[in-house]
């Protein structure tokens, strides 16, 4: 987010414009609903290493999904790039007293089964949650399926088809076709360790970028699998995190100010609290 305004409809948030990129399901489109294995990995190890990125600076994006991850293609070599985007959901285990997420937020589709039954009294882990969220993305990217949707229910209704699946992530039960997890051993054990429904028995970020699959075959558009250590060299430089605070400070006082002008100056402590943003 770049800046915050006060437009006469209510509060404006400023973010970073995007040229030339499309949303990652647009790029599956093109190639029939699933991408080509090399495509896929060198993909999702950029999800990755940009969800390790967040993960190791204490956020949680708490929605991630294949609408909100943006990809650029380069005209001349055909490399992707990929971007994680849209944080509104997301937690700050550093700026927030109640560091532990309770409340059901992100897409059904994409939810761990600790977020769906998620309650006051039975508190998730946003990072294990994201996990979860990414190995729905890398089964999609793979398989062309949801990995808790067997082929027989795709013809059900929109909203049976969430219970179904609802149903099979909370029993732990993973339908893709037996042929795509024997073609692809590696990916489907990475994808069936994310999709662990024990949050606690889950990859971190950090074990995934590890996986033998992440670091064999990769596009020439990659790194290399040294990428797996890119976020140690950038977290131990101490600017970027004090950079990153103070960027995140100055917009925080900037929301304040802009809801006490809104409030009319009524609720100073109101506005701090809601810049501050929900504990949930």
């Amino acid at each position: 987010m770049l800046d915050v305004d006060l437009l006469p409809g209510g509060l404006a948030l400023i973010m970073e414009y995007q040229e030339g990129v499309q949303t990652l399901d647009k790029l599956q489109e093109t190639h029939g609903g699933r991408l080509p294995q090399s495509v896929a990995r060198e993909l999702f190890q950029q999800l990755m290493i940009a969800m390790e990125f967040c993960h190791r600076l204490g956020l949680s994006n708490r929605d991630c999904k294949i609408t909100d991850l943006l990809v650029r293609v380069c005209p001349l070599s055909g490399d992707v790039r990929l971007q994680l985007a849209d944080f509104s959901f997301a937690k700050d285990a550093d700026k927030d007293e109640d560091s532990n997420p309770m409340a059901q937020h992100g897409s059904a589709l994409f939810a761990a089964p600790e977020v769906i039954t998620a309650s006051h009294a039975a508190r998730y882990g946003g990072t294990q949650a994201d996990i979860w969220s990414c190995g729905v993305v890398l089964c999609t990217l793979l398989f062309g399926c949801h990995p808790h949707l067997a082929a027989a229910d795709l013809d059900a209704a929109p909203g049976d088809q969430i219970l179904v699946i609802l149903q099979n992530a909370l029993a732990g039960r993973i339908m893709v076709p037996r042929e795509d997890a024997a073609a692809q051993p590696e990916a489907f054990a990475l994808m069936s360790a994310m999709l662990t429904v024990n949050p606690q028995q889950r990859p971190d970020a950090t074990a995934v970028l590890r996986h033998p699959w992440l670091r064999a075959g990769l596009g020439s558009g990659a790194r290399g699998p040294e990428l797996a250590e890119l976020n140690s060299g950038l977290l131990a430089d101490g600017r970027l995190r004090a950079e990153a605070a103070a960027r995140g400070a100055e917009v925080r006082a900037r929301v304040a100010e802009l809801l006490d002008s809104l409030l009319g100056g009524r609720g100073r402590g109101a506005a701090a609290g809601a810049a501050a943003g929900p504990r949930s």
